[in-house]
């Protein structure tokens, strides 16, 4: 699928237009350390899977550091990040124990505080966006 743009060489047309890949990238709040912990990374492989299997939501390679996240992810035509990075934020919360100690509106230690989109562009190539998030949970 090539588009003809003047006199500029053949390009190709628009890719993943409705189902824009992100690279994501968050942090914990005051990036304090709590992410390289077994329990977490197994509840994030679960929530991985069942976004695939009941959200028609792919993450791709992705890694965990002590106190931030880098990822792919993509999904349907009707997926939005932001919600989907607050419901990995809370799942999260249950292996540090923190929904049991306090209400989710109280606690502070964990937030993710921005995230970082990537999407395939039909004039540059790639577009990088950074975003401040605020989880409404």
């Amino acid at each position: 699928m090539k588009q003809d743009v003047g006199r500029r060489p053949p390009r190709l047309g628009r890719l993943f237009d409705t189902s824009p890949l992100y690279f994501v990238t968050f942090c914990t709040h005051l990036r304090k350390p709590f992410l390289a912990r077994e329990e977490v990374h197994a509840a994030f492989v679960a929530y991985s899977e069942h976004a695939q299997r009941e959200l028609n939501v792919a993450v791709g390679r992705y890694v965990i550091m002590p106190d931030h996240v880098h990822l792919f992810v993509r999904g349907s035509p009707v997926f939005r990040l932001g919600p989907w990075v607050g419901l990995l934020n809370k799942l999260w919360q249950r292996p540090l124990g923190y929904l049991e100690q306090t209400p989710r509106f109280g606690r502070k230690d964990f937030s993710i505080t921005f995230y970082e989109a990537m999407r395939v562009t039909r004039r540059s190539g790639i577009m990088s966006v950074k975003i401040r998030y605020v989880p409404d949970l």
